[in-house]
Order: structure tokens, then C-alpha cells, then sequence
């Protein structure tokens, strides 16, 4: 049932790259931007409502033999506090790039001309701070959670699958439209690493303009490059923790089990 659940999630992932490809082809900046977000979000918020619906019922068929099963409120819960922590901490490290980008680029402006210095190298390292730190506590997370015995990879990565669409729309206009703004504030979208660009002729003015020659699929492309490596980073962080769990307390307890549904019950999820 999980996997069947996290294959129809990904469907619905995809069904949801075209429709905001197309919506971002169709409507000029704002709106698109508006539009996609309502489309994206209802999607999220039905598919989080079935997800934690399913796993509470599989929890309820163990409820007297696996003593861990969570209630439909903690998983609701589990679910958003990661997508929303995940989407304010993304937030404010876009935040913190463009205000570095923003005081950075006043004093070269007159001085540079350079594609080096086009954001990027700006964005660059924002992003990377911003995987590390997911790196960090996803590992912490998954250790935390192997010694409660509520490991549970297939949930994180259906939460996983959900956080990426509800950024999907901010994510595919930083990478369509300038996302660089001086007057009106300071965010450089770390998400729009692969094609940050700055214009320099439109500093100084709030901008939200088409980069030249942009390449809609191009553009979505590098947007889902971005979130793979933000996922991957996350799973394999979730599952490290889960190996330095097991490396440094089971040696002499090899019975001990970590996940949340048994190994009886396995087959049958």
C-alpha cells in the first residue's frame, strides 16, 4: 500500500510539472505565479489528507500488536511541520543569499561585466549552506527516530514528494523570472541556482521580467534538478542516521527494531 500510495503521488507530481509548465508559458509573471501556487497547494493539501487517512488505517489493522502506530493528528502533523519548516528555512536562506547579493552587487555594479558575477556565485553557496544544514538534521531526524522505533522511510519520502510540489511554483518562477530585487527587497531564490541570472541594466529598479531567450522546458528542467538533489540529499541523510543508530547501539542487540511497522508485518504494507 505505501509504495502503490508514493507511485500515485509521483503521477500526480508529474501531472503538475505540465500544468504549471503550461501556466508559466501562458500567463506573464504574477499571476502565473498565484495560479500555480492554488493549483499546487489544493493538490498537496488533498494528497496529504489521503496519505495520512491510508497509514492511519494500516496502523489501526496493528493497533494491539505494534504498540508505536501514530494517530491521524501526528502524522498530519509530522507531514506539514517538515513542509513548512523545510519551505520557511528555504525562504530565509533565499533571503540572506539576496541580501549578500543585494549589498554585494551596489558596490560592483559599475564595475563588473563579468557572467561569473551574473548572482550565481551569490546563490552558489546559500544553496550549499542550505543542503548541509537539511543534511544535518535529516540525519539527527533519522537516528532520533530509529531509537523511538518509528523509522519510517516511505512516509518521509511521500512528505518528501509533497514539500516539492508545494514549492514547485516558486521554484519554477525563480528560474523563469528575475527573482534579484533591490528596491522592493532582498531574495535571490537559492532554487534558481542553475540559471540565476542578474541584469545589470535593470539594477536599482524592481523587475520582474522574462530573462532574454528563456527556455520554458529548459527552465523546468533545471527547477527539477534542483529539487532531486534537495530530496536526495534528505533521503539519504534520513537513512545515514538510521546506519549510525544501528552502528553504535545494536552490536549486542541485533533484535532491536528500528522502523515503525515490524518485519512481520512487511509484506503486507
Amino acid at each position: 500500500m505505501k509504495k502503490y500510495l508514493i507511485i500515485t503521488t509521483a503521477i500526480f507530481f508529474g501531472l503538475l510539472v505540465l500544468i504549471n509548465s503550461a501556466i508559466f508559458k501562458l500567463i506573464v509573471s504574477g499571476p502565473a505565479l498565484v495560479i500555480s501556487s492554488i493549483i499546487s497547494w489544493a493538490v498537496v493539501a488533498v494528497l496529504s489528507v489521503v496519505s495520512v487517512l491510508v497509514y492511519t488505517t494500516i496502523n489501526k489493522t496493528r493497533e494491539t500488536e505494534y504498540k508505536n502506530g501514530k494517530k491521524t493528528v501526528n502524522y498530519f502533523k509530522n507531514m506539514w511541520i517538515t513542509i513548512i519548516l523545510i519551505s520557511l528555512f528555504s525562504f530565509g536562506m533565499s533571503c540572506a543569499g539576496g541580501a549578500v547579493t543585494s549589498f554585494t552587487m551596489s558596490l560592483l555594479v559599475n564595475r563588473v561585466d563579468s557572467v561569473f558575477l551574473n548572482g550565481a556565485i551569490f546563490v552558489i553557496p546559500a544553496f550549499v549552506l542550505y543542503l548541509v544544514c537539511l543534511y544535518k538534521n535529516f540525519v539527527k531526524l533519522g537516528f532520533l527516530d530509529s531509537q523511538k522505533q518509528v523509522f519510517n522511510l516511505y512516509f518521509k519520502i511521500l512528505t518528501l514528494i509533497l514539500l516539492m510540489m508545494f514549492v514547485m511554483p516558486s521554484a519554477i518562477f525563480g528560474n523563469i523570472y528575475s527573482t534579484y530585487y533591490f528596491q522592493a527587497g532582498y531574495f535571490a531564490n537559492i532554487r534558481s541556482v542553475f540559471s540565476f541570472n542578474i541584469d545589470l541594466e535593470v539594477i536599482g529598479d524592481y523587475v520582474i521580467e522574462t530573462t532574454e531567450g528563456i527556455n520554458i522546458i529548459s527552465s523546468v528542467i533545471k527547477t527539477l534538478l534542483t529539487l532531486a538533489i534537495e530530496m536526495s540529499v534528505v533521503i539519504f541523510a534520513y537513512i545515514r542516521g538510521k546506519a549510525i543508530f544501528v552502528k553504535r547501539h545494536l552490536k549486542n542487540e541485533p533484535d532491536y527494531k528500528t522502523d515503525e511497522f515490524m518485519q512481520a508485518a512487511k509484506n503486507e504494507i
